[in-house]
């Protein structure tokens, strides 16, 4: 059972993390009091500090990137993907959570790499019960395999088209919802400036957001968007944002 210790983070590269304790005392060192939370075990044979070489880790834990917010992955050429877990400041102290969205033209991408930036239109939950595949770009920032079987951005759609899968308005032009809601990447076709009530299970119409919190969420005024608890308290906790 992973309940025994969660980490929210606010914004970054994952939203909660949650860890399994080991049966360990707490120690303190000087005015600090501490707690193993796990081992690592290195193996001589996967030590290499090689960008983009996989290590294989083992450990019983849950990543949870919500829908509406930002995910960094790299894709090998085989098409295996990465999300970023962690970012690093190791090679460059001065790097920020702002500036991952333009990571991939820093990055020495090794050839049929590729980095993508996607607003995740569902949760990705990766959790791990064992033996997981860990990888690490040119400047240190860490990434997780997503396995076969991850959670996927596919949506149900709707008879007006609210979630058929999209890159621009373009693609939306013949139903009726006309808009595309994107980031930086995939995204899905939705009803824009809809009211209480338009939108039909699994969809929830949001709207009426301040002009200072609307630049922050993940539409342009209202939309429907996927009914999903995340989704909701992300919206409903800026001032001015109401969900029917």
């Amino acid at each position: 059972m992973l309940e025994n210790l969660k980490f929210l983070y606010p914004t970054g590269v994952m939203d909660m993390g949650t860890i399994e304790l080991p049966d360990a005392e707490r120690r303190t060192y000087g005015d600090l009091e501490m707690q193993r939370l796990a081992t690592l075990v290195l193996d001589p044979t996967q030590m290499s500090s090689d960008p983009y070489t996989e290590l294989t880790v083992e450990r019983t834990s849950g990543f949870e990137f919500w829908s509406g917010f930002e995910v960094y992955q790299l894709t090998s050429p085989e098409g295996a993907v990465y999300v970023m877990q962690s970012m690093s400041q190791m090679v460059d102290p001065d790097l920020t959570l702002a500036d991952l969205p333009g990571l991939g033209s820093r990055l020495e991408l090794p050839d049929g790499w590729s980095y993508r930036v996607n607003r995740r239109i569902t949760d990705l939950v990766l959790v791990v019960e064992g033996e997981v595949a860990v990888l690490v770009d040119d400047l240190k920032n860490t990434y997780m395999h997503v396995s076969e079987g991850s959670p996927s951005q596919t949506l149900p759609v709707l008879d007006d088209g609210t979630g058929t899968m999209c890159s621009s308005d373009a693609e939306c032009q013949d139903l009726d919802a006309s808009h595309c809601l994107t980031a930086t990447g995939l995204g899905f076709c939705t009803v824009e400036g809809c009211a209480g009530g338009e939108c039909g299970a699994p969809y929830v119409c949001c709207f009426g957001c301040s002009a200072f919190a609307a630049p922050m969420l993940p539409f342009e005024g209202s939309a429907c968007i996927p009914e999903t608890e995340a989704v909701i308290s992300l919206l409903t906790g800026q001032a001015g944002c109401t969900c029917d």
